[in-house]
């Protein structure tokens, strides 16, 4: 019996993550549609798209209440590296 309770509370977890995880989604996706439409002009490279994304985020930043953002982009993403 004590197994089926720690299943249920896990998958009671479980729900609950993936409950708020799918409203914070649609709350992002709204600030995203409903912020400003950027002018600026991003080159079509996998770095270009995260830089696009990251400036699109700090723009709806203020509608979503936030003050401070960090932002990581892979500077890597798209490039040939060598080897040795």
């Amino acid at each position: 019996m004590l197994n089926i309770q720690e299943a249920s509370l896990f998958q009671t977890a479980f729900a609950g993550l993936t409950g708020n995880a799918i409203l914070d989604s649609q709350v992002l996706n709204s600030a995203l549609n409903n912020a400003a439409v950027l002018q600026t002009v991003f080159p079509t490279t996998t770095t270009g798209s995260q830089f696009a994304m990251i400036a699109r985020l700090i723009s709806a930043g203020p509608s979503l209440g936030l003050t401070r953002q960090i932002f990581f982009a892979n500077s890597a993403a798209g490039t040939c590296m060598p080897r040795n």
